[in-house]
């Protein structure tokens, strides 16, 4: 009867015990239901035996790494989308400038009073217009260029800052390493530090495509490219080169300082890798395009002009001054300084001997308009609906995947918040229940100690 009458107290106070543990874990779940990036906590209870109740053998966090996996996997897709749109809608205006009553029309305009002037070579109102809009359209041309330009240095910006704060993020990584490290040679698990973590990865997964991959209780970060961001308790650190008028390229230093690039920088993924898209895929192939369109107008135009004759009966001179290739040509282009105030200079005709009346060399230009000029073959016109088709499909698809990675993205959150998160509902009635085990355990123990008076009222 003794020994019964221990294994009775026993088994209440260990129930007590583990009950008592339950308790503190189902209001710290409760304290926490708010909390951004909190997994919750479940008592790991097991059964001691015959006669000696149970025990908490550990707390665990009720963390899906399959669902963590497939939570990074929609930030990447999401940071690279959405940093990509933003970084096209930058060139809207651009796009908007080129098209309708922009550039486009600029360039009709243009042709049109060349066409005007072809029926009165000689007149000067009618060189005047001519001038007048030849400058005009160098202007826009220029204004396209510059947009395009910013629009491309916006998205360096971008990439740059994206870059700081992947370097500010690893840095907070391997520190947590290194707490979690700590705690848990305590013998604490650290489910604090480690949900902290967590929300860093997921934010780190927006900026750039990462691997992570747990290591005695740690986690290495590996860029796409297989290079380590986090090793351990060291983090990497990410910069820049290139940019202005060549391509970004991204170098990776490691905590020994051994440096080396990354291959395939517009590849590297989420918003880091959308902005490197952006600007060295889209905008740098429209800004190509758009000075391909005006270098192949202006050497077209000025083969054809300073060969002719002007109203003075001397040789044309340059139309347009452009540099010696296409690099930079719309950005630079502008009315020859020989003629831009001299619209005498102007040279219409072929032959002197057909006097100020000819039109020849006139009509000649006037035909570029139907001609495929420059590398890509295309008519000015066809070129400048080229530069706007690229970025508005590019604009409008990026748009769509950027709205579509997001649902997708919010949507493994949920998941991630549904079988990770607190639900107050669940945790109250878990709370309820353990209360009212530990008021049972404590009726049992209660019990024990009638029992054991009784016995020795007897004795």
């Amino acid at each position: 009867m003794r020994w019964s009458l221990n294994a009775l107290l026993s088994t209440g106070a260990n129930a007590m015990s583990s009950q008592r543990t339950m308790l503190g874990v189902y209001g710290k779940n409760i304290t926490n239901a708010s909390t951004p990036g909190y997994s919750r906590e479940r008592a790991i209870q097991t059964d001691m035996g015959w006669g000696l109740g149970s025990q908490i053998v550990g707390i665990d966090s009720l963390r899906d790494t399959t669902l963590q996996k497939s939570l990074l996997g929609s930030a990447q897709s999401f940071g690279f989308e959405s940093a990509r749109s933003r970084a096209l809608q930058v060139a809207e205006p651009v796009v908007n400038g080129l098209d309708g009553s922009g550039l486009q029309q600029t360039l009709e305009k243009f042709f049109g009073a060349l066409q005007s002037a072809s029926a009165n070579p000689s007149g000067l109102s009618e060189r005047e217009v001519v001038l007048a809009e030849a400058r005009a359209l160098a202007r826009s041309l220029n204004d396209a260029a510059r947009g395009l330009e910013d629009a491309r240095q916006a998205a360096a910006d971008g990439a740059a800052q994206t870059i700081q704060t992947i370097n500010a993020i690893a840095n907070e990584v391997a520190g947590l390493n290194q707490q979690i490290r700590d705690i848990q040679g305590t013998g604490e698990p650290g489910h604090e530090l480690v949900d902290q973590r967590d929300q860093l990865l997921a934010q780190l997964g927006q900026l750039a495509d990462i691997d992570v991959v747990p290591v005695d209780g740690l986690i290495t970060v590996t860029l796409g490219s297989g290079q380590p961001l986090v090793d351990g308790t060291s983090a990497s650190r990410l910069s820049m080169t290139g940019g202005g008028s060549a391509p970004i390229g991204l170098q990776l230093t490691r905590a020994s300082g051994f440096a080396q690039d990354v291959p395939s920088p517009e590849r590297i993924g989420g918003q880091l890798g959308g902005a490197i898209d952006a600007r060295d895929v889209t905008l740098t192939q429209s800004l190509a395009q758009l000075d391909d369109m005006a270098f192949g107008l202006a050497e077209s135009m000025n083969a054809i002009h300073s060969s002719a004759i002007d109203l003075d009966g001397g040789t044309g001179s340059r139309f347009f001054d452009i540099p010696a290739d296409a690099k930079g040509a719309a950005l630079a282009i502008a009315v020859s300084a020989d003629i831009v105030d001299r619209p005498k200079s102007l040279a219409f005709a072929s032959d002197v001997a057909n006097g100020p009346g000819d039109n020849t060399a006139l009509l000649a230009l006037i035909g570029l308009r139907d001609l495929g000029l420059g590398a890509s073959g295309l008519t000015p016109s066809q070129g400048l609906d080229a530069v706007t088709s690229k970025i508005a499909s590019a604009l409008s698809a990026a748009d769509t995947e950027a709205r579509a990675s997001e649902a997708r993205f919010e949507d493994v959150k949920a998941q991630v918040a549904s079988r990770s998160g607190v639900s107050l509902q669940e945790e109250m009635v878990a709370l309820t229940e353990a209360q009212r085990a530990f008021e049972a355990s404590s009726k049992v123990i209660q019990t024990a100690e009638e029992l054991f008076d009784a016995v020795l009222r007897l004795v």
